[in-house]
């Protein structure tokens, strides 16, 4: 499935692709997403906030395209529906205007059902399935293109906030050093112990 081209850094996006547990920290201060990524036992956990749960991990990485494993389960009502899926995320980057990048993705996946009576019912119904996949993917893909945006627009607050505690920063070291310099009596302690 390939999804429209949006504005991204390609150093923030794929620093997001690096680090999904940090990623979904930030989706989910931003509020654009509920899925929630976690290390725990040495693997990565995901809840998408919607039934699906499990563990991922990266298979592959090179520029362009990311391979992953996941293994989970649909937990509702019903007894839990339990299965594995590997995920292609490629992607390209190309200049967009006002000397931006945009970044094109195409994400695939292939999914495979732990049940016989499900696949069964899957193969009848394989376009609900794959309808489902698809959907899945688009909310991914919709995520990732907000979270670009949301944190491009948070780089530049960011820096501009960052920026500022720097100069706060650099000025409480030189107050701090020039006290220090100019008296430095208060900060010697115990004279009986020969500290001066």
């Amino acid at each position: 499935m390939e999804f429209a081209p949006y504005t991204a850094r390609p150093e923030i996006f794929e620093y997001l692709l690096d680090h999904p547990e940090f990623a979904s920290h930030v989706t989910r201060a931003l509020k654009v997403a509920r899925y929630k990524i976690w290390r725990e036992a040495g693997s990565l956990w995901l809840d998408d906030g919607w039934g699906v749960k499990g563990t991922f991990a990266l298979a592959h990485a090179e520029p362009g395209l990311r391979l992953m494993h996941a293994q989970g389960a649909y937990q509702s009502a019903l007894p839990d529906i339990k299965g594995r899926a590997v995920v292609a995320l490629a992607y390209k980057f190309q200049p967009a205007p006002q000397g931006r990048q945009q970044v094109t993705t195409v994400l695939t996946s292939f999914v495979q059902i732990d049940s016989a009576v499900l696949r069964a019912i899957g193969k009848m119904g394989g376009s609900l399935v794959q309808k489902k996949a698809d959907r899945e993917a688009r909310l991914a893909q919709l995520h990732a293109e907000r979270q670009a945006r949301y944190t491009a627009e948070a780089a530049r607050a960011t820096d501009r906030l960052v920026q500022g505690l720097l100069r706060v920063r650099a000025e409480n070291h030189r107050l701090a050093r020039e006290r220090l310099l100019a008296d430095p009596t208060p900060y010697m302690v115990n004279e009986d112990l020969g500290f001066r």
